[in-house]
């Protein structure tokens, strides 16, 4: 997949993001009543330890 793509979909999670924080924002202030709606487009849940080789975590030995 190219960085564009990439970049674009790091985009439409951001504006997904913003949305669900504003809702909560509203809903706090008491605004209006929030409904719950769908998001748009699916969010892709990535991690970076996907990514390289990463042994998992740092384990120290003490002796």
């Amino acid at each position: 997949m190219s960085k564009i793509k990439l970049l674009l979909d790091v985009v439409s999670d951001m504006r997904s993001l913003a949305d669900s924080i504003q809702a909560v924002a509203d809903a706090m202030a008491g605004n209006e009543p929030v409904e719950a709606k769908e998001p748009t487009t699916p969010v892709k849940k990535t991690c970076a330890k996907e990514k390289g080789n990463h042994s998992g975590g740092s384990q120290s030995k003490t002796r």
